[in-house]
């Protein structure tokens, strides 16, 4: 399935579809239907988002890490995982003040668009998979996480040919913990198909141990021509930008 999945390289991905660059409101805008079709019409073929669930089960496209999203929390980075989860769909779109799309929404809205899908909790691996069932999506989507158990579990749920792989996180200590798994090979041989790694991370060495195991590199994320010509340098097979008009620029005078 990853055979047909991946296309040559190096693939444009928008980050959360994209927002980057839309600040002030770039919170508001990332991983939403508005931003996602934007960046379809804009030429993406791919498009990266995040998901979690709520207390109702639901599962929404919605980052919950240090974000100014978060403010809503009353906390100067936004509500961790955890918070969300206690709150119904309509509770958390009200507590937010912004749109919120499930995943749902986001398939059947761009039926032919490929996905990089984050699973940011345990709790939401299970509704996740049935989403993906629901919509009849495994051929559009890879699943990943920073968390090997959440990837083996959703290989558990939608079969061993499941288009999946792990991000290895920027944070120093689990950067290091996840470098170390890399180097022991704890990553090959689990029918994965990409590694995703951050830019300021990625050098020949790793990129090139990722490719003697057939796996692809994703690289989050690239968004300056500079950032961008390295990471194609160091072995990029796919580019994860919040600047997808400068990441198509630089592709096409390449």
């Amino acid at each position: 399935m990853a055979d047909t999945f991946w296309t040559k390289p190096p693939i444009p991905i928008a980050h959360r579809g994209g927002a980057g660059k839309l600040n002030p409101n770039r919170h508001r805008r990332e991983n939403t239907l508005g931003v996602f079709k934007a960046a379809v019409k804009l030429g993406y073929d791919y498009l990266e988002l995040d998901v979690t669930n709520t207390a109702d089960s639901q599962v929404i496209v919605l980052h919950v890490t240090a974000d100014r999203v978060e403010a809503k929390f009353h906390k100067r980075s936004a509500p961790d995982a955890q918070k969300l989860q206690q709150y119904t769909y309509s509770e958390l779109k009200k507590r937010l003040g912004r749109e919120i799309p499930t995943l749902e929404e986001v398939l059947k809205a761009l039926p032919k668009t490929k996905f990089l899908i984050d699973a940011k909790t345990d709790e939401v691996v299970k509704p996740l998979a049935e989403v993906i069932k629901k919509t009849k999506s495994k051929n559009r989507v890879y699943l990943n996480s920073f968390f090997i158990h959440r990837v083996i579990k959703l290989q558990a749920l939608l079969g061993e040919d499941l288009n999946c792989g792990v991000i290895i996180s920027r944070h120093p200590r689990i950067y290091n913990w996840h470098t170390r798994a890399l180097y022991r090979g704890d990553y090959f041989g689990k029918g994965f198909s990409a590694i995703t790694i951050s830019r300021r991370f990625l050098t020949k060495r790793n990129a090139a141990l990722i490719h003697q195991h057939n796996l692809k590199v994703m690289v989050w994320r690239a968004s300056s021509p500079r950032q961008i010509n390295r990471v194609i340098k160091m072995g990029a097979d796919g580019i994860i930008t919040d600047d997808p008009e400068t990441l198509l620029r630089v592709l096409k005078e390449k």
